[in-house]
């Protein structure tokens, strides 16, 4: 028996995350939409948080824009509301499997609406996952140590392609299920 050198097997691909980082609370839900089709949807907490963010901005903004301090205040407000509008377009991506299509993709736009593929920044044809890469990522801050745990695609040419990178071990290990059985293939983890 020959063994396929060109796979990708455990110790060959890279066990750095993808995603630096992490939430440290469940960002989102797999749900099957449609059948063949699975989606991974914002959770509610994860929809609404960037709006504080927003709304933080402009309250804090305003009121310090309005001291003697104006400046201060500007940059403050415009640095929440910043991250709020990325975190909430971050949020708001759709995540997914679609067997009828073959794809997986993150976007608005799917394979099906693109006539170059370069227009998708995060795709993968699922006949070409070898395997769901866990990585459980030890995340460090000044006031805090949570762990994060993002999942990765593994093709067969070895590259990984990020799915999702969230704190809640249940639900990854409830989605890595999920995906193993939906793309028939294993899961890596160390």
């Amino acid at each position: 028996m020959t063994l396929n050198s060109n796979k990708p097997d455990y110790t060959s691909v890279s066990w750095e995350p993808l995603k630096k980082g992490g939430a440290n609370f469940k960002t989102h839900h797999l749900v099957e939409t449609s059948p063949g089709r699975l989606e991974y949807k914002a959770t509610t907490f994860y929809k609404i948080m960037p709006y504080i963010f927003i709304v933080i901005g402009l309250i804090a903004g305003g009121a310090l824009f309005s001291s003697s301090s104006y400046i201060f205040g500007l940059a403050f407000g415009l640095i929440f509301m910043g991250a709020g509008s990325f975190i909430a377009r971050q949020a708001h991506k759709p995540i997914v499997f679609d067997k009828g299509e073959g794809s997986f993709w993150k976007g608005k736009l799917s394979p099906r609406d693109v006539l170059n593929m370069s227009e998708i920044k995060t795709y993968a044809n699922l006949d070409d996952i070898e395997a769901l890469q866990v990585i459980d990522e030890v995340v460090r801050s000044d006031k805090s140590t949570y762990h994060s745990y993002e999942i990765n695609l593994v093709l067969k040419t070895g590259e990984r392609v990020n799915v999702v990178d969230y704190g809640n071990k249940k639900a990854i290990n409830e989605d890595l299920q999920v995906l193993r059985n939906y793309l028939n293939v294993s899961i890596w983890r160390k």
